[in-house]
């Protein structure tokens, strides 16, 4: 069956539901108001009280509306299923949970962003999530400025090496010192957050002690924080005009 079927039917079931539940709200207005108002307005749980309460009367009405909404939901379900709307959701949620964890790759943001526009076209259902592409792209520049940094320190150190086996023996250099340094925590200004995506900070809040996050996002009123938890890690933001302080973890030389 094909999804222009699928959507018809879906559309005509829900309008034959909805003349059932006029129907049955009829009838239940006729016994007395409350009844009527609850059906109306609370159905299929107060329709299927009724339906109960009022068997030998209202039976026909009752089948009718519960078989027109059963139906009705069936074809919904086979519609989200043909438009791909359950790989939509895996890929969403994949997406997420990479970004917990931190294991963001190209393929899981490929996944989601080509399950988004499956969805778009096969539905007509305009559906954006900029938020959550916008975090993974900025997760896969990240990862891909630190790779970039790592093999240009590589190259560096190759480098190095090769100029070092050119010298004989009389001008040797004398052996490379290992670089020394410490971890400490830093002053960070709010309006620079977003150049530090991805790093380690301490925060300061009104009335809150200074507590360890990860920075995983900024925008022009909050910034968005993950941290690390027994069964994985969670998100979540702060407004910036409660963050009192913030400090960033860098290298120091010493």
């Amino acid at each position: 069956m094909t999804i222009e079927t699928l959507s018809l039917l879906s559309l005509i079931m829900s309008g034959c539901t909805l003349l059932a539940l006029m129907w049955l709200t009829a009838r239940a207005f006729k016994i007395n108001t409350g009844w009527g108002l609850g059906v109306l307005l609370l159905s299929p749980v107060t329709a299927v009280a009724f339906g109960i309460r009022h068997w030998k009367m209202e039976k026909f009405p009752f089948l009718v509306y519960m078989g027109t909404f059963t139906a009705a939901i069936v074809l919904l379900f086979a519609l989200f299923t043909a438009w791909g709307g359950w790989e939509l959701l895996q890929a969403a949620q994949a997406a997420e949970q990479s970004l917990q964890n931190q294991t963001v790759t190209q393929n899981k943001a490929d996944a989601f962003r080509k399950a988004s526009l499956s969805f778009q076209q096969k539905s007509g259902i305009s559906y954006t999530n900029d938020k959550l592409q916008t975090q993974l792209q900025r997760e896969l520049d990240l990862k891909a400025e630190q790779e970039r940094i790592a093999a240009r320190a590589a190259e560096l150190e190759a480098q190095e090496d090769e100029d070092d086996a050119g010298y004989d023996g009389l001008y040797r250099r004398a052996p490379k010192e290992t670089a020394r340094y410490r971890l400490v925590y830093k002053p960070l200004k709010l309006a620079d957050a977003h150049r530090y995506i991805g790093a380690t900070v301490k925060v300061t809040r009104r009335n809150v002690e200074e507590k360890e996050y990860r920075l995983t996002g900024a925008s022009a009123g909050s910034l968005q924080f993950a941290q690390k938890n027994g069964k994985g890690s969670f998100s979540f933001a702060f407004k910036k005009r409660d963050i009192e302080k913030i400090r960033i973890l860098a290298k120091e030389p010493y």
